[in-house]
């Protein structure tokens, strides 16, 4: 009996001895640490943090003190989105995106070099939420264009609008824009898909109002292809809408479109990609469906004001989109 409980002291020890606490800092509550970026190029990701307007990277090889912190006095939100090297001499620069989402929904694209206090540019003041942005040389001019979606949702119709936008990545003066159009788009997504060495454009287009789904391919020639179709773009089992209204409070809806008989889930994470409820887990026929969200956890308690995901599974299908909570 003696010898047992001396292999079992030795097993817990060796199971619970091998993580120790290496550091912590204060936080509110809605502050969010989730994305890395090398900001130093040393090889070791640093974490970055978002609050509210407040931008701070901590040095993931000095014992994780604070080596850039930005905030911005302009906008309610500021999240550091990606970085670049717009003028390929190695001296990089980070992209924000700013946004007001409390009275008001607007949104900014600003370039700042990596360490600055200074802003290179800041774009036009744009109403809505930015859908995504990409940077690459898309009119090959050899310079990178920043490109990026906004969807814009009208309180008075119920409807959707979106536009596209491409930037000089080196002034931030619009060189090309959409215009508005109905509908709510997922991208852009960026890359030489006919391998004709033009990097094109690639956006996916909602219209719930006419049922209309379209892939838009967008290239600097000035023409674009336009390819629709009714079922999924894969034999596909199930298309996801985007969920709406987008920015909510306090409800939202997320639409789906099954093509088969399957089973289903639907996950609402939020930005440390943590479940925080589940909507649905079962079987399904095929159909339209229309599946409701109050914003609140898997106890009914109300969630705060912030980003989440609602992530549908079926099968090896995976699909997982970003959705504004505002109190």
């Amino acid at each position: 009996m003696i010898k047992r409980i001396t292999v079992l002291a030795i097993f817990y020890t060796f199971l619970f001895g091998q993580f120790t606490q290496e550091w912590e800092v204060q936080q509110d509550l809605y502050e969010r640490g989730l994305l890395y970026f090398d900001a130093n190029q040393d090889s070791i990701p640093e974490i970055t943090k978002f609050w509210w307007n407040t931008v701070t990277l901590y040095d993931g090889a000095n014992n994780y003190e604070v080596i850039w912190n930005v905030i911005d006095d302009e906008y309610e939100n500021l999240i550091l989105w990606k970085i670049y090297d717009f003028d390929r001499d190695s001296l990089r620069e980070a992209i924000f995106i700013r946004s007001n989402t409390y009275d008001t929904v607007t949104t900014a694209v600003m370039q700042m070099p990596v360490f600055s206090q200074a802003a290179t540019w800041s774009s036009t003041e744009l109403p809505g939420i930015i859908s995504y942005l990409d940077a690459e040389d898309v009119d090959n001019d050899g310079n990178i264009e920043v490109v990026f979606g906004v969807n814009r949702f009208d309180t008075v119709d119920s409807t959707y609008y979106a536009s596209l936008h491409v930037l000089d990545g080196a002034t931030g003066n619009e060189e090309w824009s959409s215009g508005e159009f109905r509908g709510y788009i997922t991208g852009p997504y960026l890359g030489d898909i006919d391998n004709d060495d033009v990097v094109e454009i690639m956006i996916n287009l909602y219209d719930f109002n006419t049922e209309n789904y379209l892939l838009r391919v967008y290239s600097y020639s000035g023409t674009m292809n336009t390819f629709s179709r009714t079922d999924p773009v894969s034999p596909g089992l199930i298309s996801v809408g985007p969920n709406y209204p987008n920015p909510f409070n306090p409800r939202t809806v997320i639409p789906l479109l099954l093509t088969r008989s399957s089973r289903v889930s639907i996950r609402i994470l939020n930005m440390k990609g943590e479940e925080v409820t589940t909507i649905l887990r079962g079987e399904l026929a095929p159909g339209r469906y229309q599946f409701s969200w109050a914003g609140k956890d898997g106890t009914g308690r109300p969630l705060p004001s912030g980003i989440y995901y609602y992530q549908v599974t079926t099968g090896a299908q995976v699909t997982t989109r970003p959705m504004v909570l505002l109190k």
